[in-house]
């Protein structure tokens, strides 16, 4: 989502639990864009999820759809690193641009 809404992308680390995007002017879009962005990551997490329940019974699925949905949760936890942290900080910022 970033690379279709014209981010600079500083670099992306693939991790064992998903991926860190790391954007040099996540702050330079609009609100919009930013929510996009942000938002992308839990979306990934329930393509997975309904892909893995598509697939026929295997050993490890009910692992997989456990692990995912603990992922998914995590991240939208509102702690800063996190997805929930930056959504609650985007939200705060367009309540601060509305002030204004």
């Amino acid at each position: 989502m970033a690379y279709y809404m014209n981010y600079s992308i500083d670099k992306i680390e693939i991790l064992p639990f998903g991926a860190f995007l790391s954007l040099d002017d996540i702050y330079n879009h609009s609100l919009i864009d930013e929510a996009c962005v942000i938002l992308s990551g839990p979306c990934s997490h329930i393509f997975i999820y309904i892909c893995l329940q598509i697939l026929p019974v295997f050993i490890y699925k009910d692992y997989l759809l456990t692990i995912n949905k603990y992922v998914f949760l995590f991240n939208l936890l509102p702690i800063y690193p996190m997805d929930g942290g930056r959504l609650v900080g985007l939200i705060l910022e367009s309540f601060i641009v509305c002030v204004k």
